[in-house]
């Protein structure tokens, strides 16, 4: 079990991007997550770098994901079988997407 919990990722396209390990999500962001949102859509890493809550988030502590927004129930099945074991939803606001932030990342897509 990891203490902190683990942070996800839920792009837009609904992948589901996790690591098993006790990371903020800025970290989680910075390492991996900038990289993939930014080919995607075909822009520069370093336009997006400092944007980690312009994609929806959560983080899974024990059996709980916490998310600070609605998701379908098909998404959250998805993510279940994904992680690999049963989850119980529990809304966080600091886990909503910062409203600033995306639309950063929509200038630099449009």
């Amino acid at each position: 079990m990891i203490d902190g919990g683990f942070p996800i990722y839920i792009l837009d396209d609904e992948s589901i991007f996790f690591l098993k390990e006790d990371i903020s999500h800025c970290e989680f962001w910075e390492k991996f997550i900038a990289k993939i949102v930014a080919k995607k859509y075909s822009i520069s890493k370093s336009d997006i770098i400092n944007l980690p809550y312009c994609q929806r988030r959560a983080r899974i502590v024990g059996n709980k994901f916490y998310c600070g927004e609605k998701i379908s129930k098909k998404l959250f099945k998805k993510i279940q079988k994904e992680i690999g074991f049963e989850l119980f939803y529990c809304y966080d606001d600091h886990e909503t997407r910062c409203q600033i932030s995306v639309s950063e990342l929509k200038s630099h897509i449009n």
